[in-house]
């Protein structure tokens, strides 16, 4: 007997290793049976449990429900057993569409919609933004030493000096650049913009493919006065067009992968490395 557990991840989608691992070990015949709760367990996309449930039966392995004790050998079986998928697909739309209308909602009302909350701000009881005192001094550094010019390094050594400090309490290792276009900082909430306008693409929850974006302009309290953020805005951009002119390489896009044929580029990170 053998467990594949894949945790916290959704049946919608048949990108699971451990789902992935038990097909290949199907394959290689190393059992008979896949047991599961119930079929939602295994797949909740219709077309995905059929693909499966075909490939599983194409080597010699039974799929079985425990919850849902149908013989799919018999066609009265095949009817209640598609008619449980059919369900299980319907639930698992409605509740994601039950889910994204109460993030919009929550949105619309500026709120913390869910993720790591970005630096400089922490959620109160009601989920709203409440500047955090000590982090905004040093999102105000960093604003500084940005119009100031200051290399992303040096930002990170002056920060460490003053005892400014991440959140885990570790020097900043933060995309400075990111950090000094979001517009957070200036008060302008936002949710589900896809670029999240500056925001950490480890912070603020969104929704892939989702139509509705929400921009409020002083939705939140801001910590950096606009006049300041678009001085900061005409650096950054100089330092982007700076940095493009300065890659001249000679091989750039000549080179190509030797295993996908990928032309190959140069970048750097905020080391210079």
């Amino acid at each position: 007997i053998k467990e594949y557990v894949d945790r916290a991840l959704s049946a919608t989608s048949d990108n699971r290793p451990q789902f992935q691992q038990m097909i290949n070990d199907a394959q290689s015949g190393l059992f008979s049976y896949v047991i599961v709760y119930n079929s939602s367990r295994f797949c909740r996309n219709i077309q995905d449990h059929l693909k499966y449930k075909s490939l599983l039966e194409s080597y010699g392995v039974r799929l079985v429900c425990v919850n849902e004790n149908f013989d799919d050998t018999t066609p009265e079986g095949d009817l209640m057993a598609s008619f449980m998928m059919s369900i299980n697909q319907f639930y698992s739309k409605d509740l994601g569409r039950k889910t994204y209308l109460g993030c919009l909602k929550t949105a619309k009302e500026c709120k913390h919609v869910g993720g790591r909350c970005i630096y400089g701000y922490t959620i109160d009881q009601e989920q709203k933004y409440i500047i955090n005192e000590e982090e905004a001094k040093g999102v105000k550094l960093v604003f500084d030493m940005l119009e100031k010019n200051v290399s992303y390094k040096e930002i990170t050594n002056r920060l460490t000096a003053m005892g400014h400090l991440d959140r885990n309490g570790k020097p900043f290792k933060a995309d400075f650049s990111r950090m000094g276009r979001c517009r957070k900082y200036i008060g302008e909430y936002s949710w589900n913009t896809g670029t999240q306008r500056g925001v950490s693409k480890h912070s603020e929850k969104s929704i892939p493919g989702a139509k509705d974006s929400i921009i409020i302009p002083n939705g939140i309290p801001a910590i950096i006065k606009e006049d300041q953020f678009l001085r900061v805005q005409k650096i950054l951009d100089e330092r982007r067009k700076h940095r493009r002119e300065s890659r001249n390489y000679l091989l750039a896009r000549l080179l190509t992968c030797a295993e996908c044929g990928y032309k190959l580029c140069v970048d750097k990170n905020n080391n210079g490395n």
